[in-house]
């Protein structure tokens, strides 16, 4: 946690105009940018409604989205520029978890190259 702080903090520097956390459920990753780094504009998706939820109950997000990050079409989020930061966290019970789905569909997304 530690090291994921400090490298958001030497790499970005507010204001940025639009961040999303891929794979917000467990809301680290927001609760550092908007909390810890006063981060206004922070957008979550995760797969898991019912992980999401504790992430919406947390109020850290300004949208929340229960979607794969390759299937939500919002046309907010264009791309991930060269030098730019993408990081998610997931916690080792839920990817092992068949019912959530991560691993296969981290496979597929491997299997496409996307």
């Amino acid at each position: 946690m530690l090291m994921l702080r400090s490298s958001l903090k030497t790499k970005l520097s507010p204001p940025c105009p639009l961040v999303i956390d891929v794979g917000a459920g467990t809301w680290i990753v927001g609760g550092l940018l908007m909390k810890d780094l006063g981060y206004a504009n922070v957008d979550g998706i995760d797969c898991c409604e019912a992980i999401l939820q504790k992430a919406r109950d947390k109020n850290i997000y300004k949208n929340v989205f229960v979607s794969f990050v390759d299937e939500k079409k919002t046309k907010q989020y264009f791309l991930l520029f060269t030098g730019g930061i993408l990081c998610f966290t997931i916690r080792q019970d839920s990817l092992d978890q068949p019912s959530y789905g991560y691993l296969e569909k981290f496979q597929k997304l491997e299997d496409e190259k996307k």
